[in-house]
């Protein structure tokens, strides 16, 4: 019998501590791949979500956004039953954040000057009054996120402490399988020396 083979027969004497090993394993693993999942929705749509469409409206709840004594609000946020009214853009052009009060037709290469956004993509070339946002404007676009981003950071957090506790169970129980593989072939070369005649010895 080959030593791979012997080595595996020890192996299936402790088969229900390896699956238990692997089972953690498998979870810790997939815990961990869950964390760019999270990581995306995060970008996309809290944090870039601010480009996305906004409206205004007359509905007030904890997604709309007071600007320049208007309510806005986000497309995705929006009660499909609401009134929609005027479509506005919200453009970020290298550290600075930029209001459009109209429709956008297409999106492309980013450009202000003068109190205007220059959108061109291709031969395409459009140009929208926008209005720097303060800070403190940008902020209150974002903060309707902020609830929605600690909650996906929790969980991201969550999980790495899941993720954790699974690899340790996973390395105790692949470590004392490995161990108890040891002890029984301890045993079993022991036993075998204790059956050899004194001859063996001698020669």
């Amino acid at each position: 019998m080959t030593t791979g083979k012997r080595l595996f027969q020890y192996a299936l004497l402790y088969k229900k501590i390896l699956i238990w090993a692997l089972v953690m394993l498998t979870i810790a693993v997939t815990a961990e791949l869950t964390g760019p999942m999270i990581a995306k929705k995060m970008i996309d749509d809290h944090i870039l979500g601010i480009e996305k469409t906004w409206y205004e409206t007359t509905e007030n709840s904890k997604y709309t956004v007071s600007y320049k004594g208007k309510e806005y609000i986000r497309e995705d946020r929006t009660d499909p039953s609401a009134e929609k009214l005027q479509e506005v853009h919200i453009f970020q052009v290298g550290m600075n954040y930029y209001f459009v009060g109209e429709p956008v037709s297409f999106d492309g290469e980013r450009t202000v000057s003068g109190g205007e956004l220059r959108m061109t993509s291709g031969d395409r070339t459009e140009t929208y009054k926008a209005d720097r946002l303060s800070l403190s404007e940008v902020y209150a676009f974002y903060e309707p996120e902020i609830g929605g981003l600690i909650s996906l950071v929790s969980i991201y957090f969550g999980l790495l402490i899941f993720s954790i506790f699974f690899h340790y169970g996973q390395f105790y129980l692949l470590q004392m399988s490995a161990n108890r593989i040891i002890q029984k072939m301890r045993q079993d070369v022991f036993a075998n020396i204790q059956r050899l005649p004194i001859r063996y010895f001698d020669n």
